[in-house]
């Protein structure tokens, strides 16, 4: 299983999205005197601890599916058909992610100064991880598919 890239690929992409589900997402600087809001994937935490939204949640929820996805994908190596398909489905959540993300942030930015964390790419990181995961697959695919024409 692990002799194939495309199952270090899959797996670098599952690791790409435990990293975002820990790490701050972004930083909301205030436009006065004040401590800045950090925005994780679960909450936004005021700069005095006090939970500030409860709206990244939807973030976290879309994370835990295309996690779940992906490792279905790393583990079903036996059906590349179901392999690719998988791969396609996490990289479109993965892409919805992202623009859920774009659009949550501008909601909560207000009159706020916008700082984004790196934790705030890793689910296009895990898109391509992905990405190079399914072309690997999908030459797998042809070559297995040409070895039978030959028989």
């Amino acid at each position: 299983m692990w002799q194939r890239i495309q199952t270090v690929y899959l797996a670098l992409a599952v690791l790409m999205l435990l990293l975002c589900c820990f790490n701050p997402l972004a930083e909301f600087e205030p436009a006065g005197m004040g401590l800045p809001s950090t925005m994780y994937i679960i909450a936004v935490i005021k700069g005095d601890g006090a939970i500030g939204s409860y709206l990244p949640v939807m973030l976290f929820a879309v994370a835990v599916v295309t996690e779940i996805v992906t490792l279905v994908a790393l583990l079903g190596y036996s059906d590349r058909r179901r392999q690719m398909s998988l791969c396609s489905l996490a990289m479109g959540l993965n892409l919805l992610w992202t623009a859920a993300y774009v659009v949550l942030v501008f909601a909560l930015k207000g009159d706020n100064g916008l700082c984004p964390r790196f934790a705030s790419c890793l689910p296009l990181i895990a898109c391509v991880f992905t990405w190079l995961a399914r072309r690997g697959i999908k030459k797998d695919d042809d070559l297995v598919r040409s070895a039978d024409r030959i028989r």
